[in-house]
């Protein structure tokens, strides 16, 4: 594993058995702070204090890219499915982009003064960064080259966001110590709530969601209430068996899911 020492000047390394390795930045007061894995193999970080990115390989060698804008405060970065390395400058209120050539692009934030800090790349190549100033996420969209409208958590104060296997956005919340979620994937079922007057009679469910084109699977918490069988690609037939509650969950393959109210009632049709 690598991580920076931002109060040495050094980049680390350190073994699965413990033995540690440390690779010092030009000057001891550079500020190494995010640190990420590169296309390339290498290690590329972020260096506040000296206004650079820097990128060191596994053996050590060590090559610095100054930055187009004069203290602009680097912060944290993130590789892209594009192969180059996307980072926040906090103090420019910047996005900006290094390839693996040390090229270095940067772009504007919209919201003035933002802060940004953390940043994360998601599936659809939609990059979620903190905007610390106004406890929101920005988002900057790499397949446009445009910035989105921000998100902002209910507590107001989103870290640390990263894209979960499920494909939505995971952050801490500090001041109101949660775990928040941004579902992008938003799944629509119809109904929600079925209610049945007699058993054997059949009610159709049909599901969508955003960005996903995979398969859906429906469960019974209580067959002996109600089943639930695949009408289509996206619908699914439930059927009461006998009286009694029971939920029907509509899930896709990435952990997002909606519950189904049933309720049957009366004696058999």
């Amino acid at each position: 594993m690598w991580f920076t020492e931002e109060g040495t000047g050094k980049i680390g390394r350190i073994t699965s058995t413990g033995v540690i390795t440390e690779f010092p930045t030009p000057s001891f007061s550079s500020g190494p702070l995010g640190i990420t894995v590169g296309a390339d193999g290498a290690l590329w970080f972020t260096e506040q204090n000296a206004n650079r990115v820097g990128r060191v390989t596994t053996s050590g060698s060590l090559t610095e890219y100054p930055l187009p804008t004069a203290s602009a405060n680097p912060t944290y970065i993130t590789a892209a499915k594009d192969g180059s390395m996307y980072f926040t400058e906090y103090a420019a209120n910047q996005l900006a982009r290094i390839t693996t050539s040390g090229t270095i692009t940067e772009m504007p934030i919209p919201q003035a003064a933002s802060q940004p800090i953390e940043i994360a790349e998601c599936p659809d190549r939609v990059l979620f960064f903190n905007e610390s100033a106004y406890g929101q996420f920005g988002r900057y969209s790499v397949n446009t080259g445009k910035f989105l409208a921000p998100v902002k958590p209910p507590s107001g104060d989103g870290f640390f966001a990263t894209s979960g296997p499920d494909a939505n956005v995971w952050f801490t919340e500090a001041s109101a110590n949660k775990i928040g979620v941004y579902v992008r994937r938003q799944m629509s079922v119809s109904p929600v709530q079925i209610t049945f007057t007699a058993t054997g009679q059949q009610q159709t469910v049909t599901v969508s969601e955003e960005q996903y084109s995979g398969i859906f699977n429906g469960s019974s918490s209580n067959t002996a209430v109600a089943t639930v069988g695949s009408a289509s690609s996206n619908a699914f037939n439930v059927t009461a068996q006998g009286a009694g509650t029971c939920t029907v969950t509509i899930a896709d393959t990435k952990g997002n899911s909606v519950p189904v109210s049933v309720t049957v009632s009366g004696a058999r049709r």
